[in-house]
């Protein structure tokens, strides 16, 4: 059941602050992803603070995807290592010193440098919030805690997008710049996953971060870090590495479900489109507001919807809304896809109805924030054992920022060698293939305990035990 329906109780909310205040760290990255769109036309005008030319341009946009697959593969280490908590916390040092170096840039090497900086705080905050948010939530409250992720990157990029179109290029850097430290601040009073402390043998610590996190029956909250506590000594058995991944039936289905959605989620176009937008938008579309307002208008809706999901994810499950966030898409696609190819490939004139495309983007930003956006985000958190955790969560985070530089690199040559409506119709090709394989593939979680979804994944059937709401395998 939802927790917004019925009472909630001071545990429930303890994991909500959790949550929020540890996506401040998301947040964070939405603004790094959404700082080039106001800020790139005063780079190219007179009055750039130095020299710079289109070809640096597409470097400072891009470098951070290269940064962002880089850093992934310290980052699975120094979580098992150090844990998440503290991890995150001495890690803040990127995005702070990101901001600080923007400020002071006179070159556009030195601005490349910013950005990479600010690539490497992706890297950290996709392999380990992820991770973090499934182990410290309820089953009944995972799915909502976990689109977290997704709600707080479209906030911060949507920030990025009003603030910095109203405030000069220095002090847009100085005010993304405070974010960090006020992360820091929060987060340091926060707890450390139960699960990383059974990990490292130390119970102790790991009872008192889950009796803080559940507030309630004792006797329950100690059957269930009993189970925890089983389930991971029995996962670190085998070591976590590469092989470990592929050796049972669980992990290799978890590996397939998580990157082939991850892949999917980027080339449904999302990041391409809001990074393009002024340039794949018709003139006229909305010609009251302007593109700039457009694009604000796409990152507000995203928010909403983001927001509008927390009441349904935990009440409809994983994988129907992966069904229809896939169909919806490919719906917005496909209409994408014979509008730009009548008005680029054909005498149809179509200037009567510039005003489509925009719509049609809406109701994918919708769609897409139904589902592909947050859930395919969270469920990396959930699918895999413990032994194996931060490996996936290394892959899957590079396999997520190579998707991602990969559209926004073709995206533009696919345009201007065919159309935009081969961009779209390529868009509408895979959304359709996630949709079957969300259909087919994908294992529901929903109200499941990562116990249970492990024994799901490894075929076997799961018997409810009413008085703990955890599984045994039969």
């Amino acid at each position: 059941m939802s927790p917004f329906v019925g009472s909630i109780n001071k545990g429930v909310l303890r994991q909500y602050t959790v949550a929020l205040i540890s996506t401040i760290a998301l947040f964070i990255g939405g603004t790094s992803i959404g700082w080039p769109n106001p800020v790139l036309p005063y780079l190219l005008s007179p009055d750039a603070p130095f020299p710079i030319s289109r070809a640096d341009i597409t470097w400072v946009v891009s470098i951070i995807h290269i940064a962002f697959i880089l850093s992934s593969f310290p980052t699975g280490y120094v979580m098992d290592r150090f844990g998440r908590k503290k991890s995150l916390l001495f890690l803040s040092i990127f995005p702070l010193s990101s901001y600080i170096l923007t400020i002071f840039s006179t070159s556009s090497i030195m601005l490349c440098i910013a950005r990479f900086l600010a690539g490497v705080w992706l890297g950290v905050i996709y392999t380990i919030v992820p991770m973090y948010l499934a182990e410290i939530s309820e089953p009944q409250i995972r799915g909502s805690l976990g689109n977290f992720t997704s709600l707080l990157t479209y906030t911060g990029t949507l920030f990025a997008y009003v603030i910095g179109s109203v405030v000069s290029y220095t002090n847009f850097a100085i005010i993304l710049g405070t974010i960090p430290v006020i992360f820091i601040v929060c987060f340091a009073f926060m707890p450390e996953s139960p699960y990383y402390y059974l990990m490292i043998k130390n119970p102790e610590s790991a009872k008192k971060s889950l009796m803080w996190l559940r507030e309630g029956d004792e006797e329950k909250i100690l059957g269930e870090l009993a189970k925890i506590s089983k389930a991971i000594d029995l996962e670190m058995e085998h070591k976590g590495n590469i092989k470990e991944l592929f050796s049972t039936r669980g992990n290799r289905k978890a590996l397939l479900i998580t990157e082939v959605l991850s892949m999917n989620q980027k080339f449904a176009g999302t990041t391409a489109i809001i990074a393009f937008a002024s340039v794949t938008l018709p003139e006229g579309a909305l010609p009251s507001i302007g593109t700039d307002g457009c694009v604000i208008i796409l990152g507000a809706i995203s928010v909403v919807s983001g927001a509008l999901l927390m009441f349904i994810i935990d009440r409809v499950g994983r994988k129907s809304l992966l069904l229809c966030s896939c169909l919806g898409c490919s719906v917005a696609l496909l209409l994408l896809t014979v509008w730009y190819y009548l008005d680029q490939n054909t005498t149809v004139d179509v200037t009567p109805y510039n005003y489509i495309p925009f719509y049609c983007l809406c109701f994918h930003s919708v769609m897409y924030c139904l589902a592909l956006g947050p859930i395919v985000n969270s469920i990396k958190g959930e699918l895999f054992p413990s032994n194996v955790k931060a490996i996936a969560s290394v892959i899957t985070t590079i396999v997520l920022a190579l998707s991602s530089f990969f559209v926004n690199k073709i995206y533009l040559v696919l345009a201007d060698s065919f159309g935009f409506y081969l961009d779209f119709l390529m868009f509408f090709v895979i959304t359709m293939i996630g949709a079957v394989f969300s259909l087919t593939v994908v294992v529901e979680t929903k109200g499941k305990t990562l116990q249970d979804i492990q024994i799901e994944l490894n075929g076997g059937k799961i018997i409810k035990d009413t008085q703990t709401s955890a599984g045994r395998v039969v």
